[in-house]
């Protein structure tokens, strides 16, 4: 008769689970953690969370378990479960978790009706309703979770989760939950948002392995037109570098203020700077800005623009060629990537006339 409270964070293995009666995660709260944890172990106050993790009943069974994925061989680290990532992977591979993405248990119980799925209205939104009603002698909350299955042809997993909504109910209460699925909710990526054309699943349950009501909804074909071409591909994303300081970091070359700048703090050539644009995204051509620098010299920074969709191996896009930047003139150049789809676009400085290291004040990406 044993209580097991978890202090982690993250999934850990647990070959002793089927010697105890109760298994509660904490995870890592603050210091009301003994008051909080007090409360709900003595009923002051109901369970109501929810795992944002799958934990396994095996280090086999996760999406990353060869040496290869983590921590990975020669400096490299293989990204190969693809789109399978986390709850994916086990249902992609028909594994049983030990807990689901998505489970939590309550002093209460929960029962699901009523599911609405609609058409897609003309921006391909579709409206989800349903019921939500605690079944049990507790008042509790629960999150009701959403997630949408695509046809196999598309190669997705078989679901993702595409929304999910909180509700507090008395016993014998019932509540109707109303949420829009947005169209990119029925899309994958192939070279570009793609419809998922045909009959999708609309799956409504309290976890990843408890899905409760099932619907269906038909999706045209077509995809989601490509950004305009000059709309700046990298704002908003990540970007790092091979070297910095604090001063200079590689974000202050994609912060839209060209008086901020990164600087490699290695002088050593080649220095790199990359952006992740997220997913793979078709680009034709680079805008660099260097540093206002008034009192130095035209100069010129010799770079290579390389491309990747997995951030470990490079290609070579664009060749070693030395773009010139003058202070009076302006500093600004325009590089022309042959239309290419990538995801990491990096920029690889062998040399700089001016400076011994690479610089650059901003890092624009467009379309071709």
């Amino acid at each position: 008769h044993t209580i097991v409270v978890l202090n982690t964070g993250g999934p850990v293995l647990m070959p002793w689970r089927n010697q105890i009666q109760v298994l509660f995660e904490a995870w890592y709260p603050g210091q009301q953690d003994g008051n909080a944890i007090a409360a709900l172990l003595f009923g002051d106050v109901n369970f109501s969370g929810k795992l944002p993790v799958t934990f396994p009943q095996s280090l086999a069974d996760v999406p990353a378990s060869t040496t290869a994925q983590w921590p990975g061989q020669n400096g490299t680290v293989q990204y190969s479960e693809g789109v399978d990532v986390g709850y994916r992977w086990y249902d992609a591979k028909n594994l049983t978790p030990l807990f689901p993405f998505g489970f939590g248990l309550s002093y209460t119980t929960f029962g699901y009706t009523n599911l609405t799925v609609s058409t897609p209205d003309s921006s391909g939104n579709v409206a989800v309703g349903f019921d939500v009603t605690d079944t049990g002698s507790r008042a509790g909350s629960e999150v009701a979770q959403v997630y949408v299955g695509e046809p196999t042809s598309t190669g997705e997993p078989p679901k993702n989760l595409r929304g999910f909504q909180r509700v507090t109910l008395n016993p014998g209460q019932t509540q109707h939950v109303s949420l829009t699925l947005a169209a990119r909710s029925f899309q994958y990526y192939n070279n570009g948002w793609t419809n998922a054309a045909g009959s999708n699943s609309v799956l409504v349950g309290a976890s990843s392995r408890d899905i409760r009501l099932t619907g269906q909804v038909t999706i045209g074909g077509g995809t989601t037109p490509p950004p305009p071409p000059n709309t700046n591909l990298a704002a908003g994303k990540t970007v790092s570098a091979s070297s910095y300081t604090q001063t200079y970091a590689p974000g202050n070359a994609n912060d839209g203020n060209t008086s901020s700048y990164w600087e490699s703090n290695n002088n050593a050539f080649p220095q790199w700077l990359q952006v992740d644009l997220g997913s793979a995204t078709a680009v034709g051509r680079i805008v660099l800005d260097l540093p206002p620098a008034t009192a130095w010299n035209t100069r010129t920074q010799t770079l290579s623009v390389q491309g990747s969709t997995d951030g470990s191996n490079f290609s070579t896009l664009v060749g070693s060629a030395g773009y010139t930047f003058n202070p009076a003139t302006g500093n600004t150049v325009t590089i022309t990537v042959p239309s290419t789809s990538t995801r990491y676009l990096r920029l690889n400085f062998t040399a700089n006339t001016g400076w011994p290291a690479g610089q650059a004040a901003e890092f624009q990406v467009y379309g071709s």
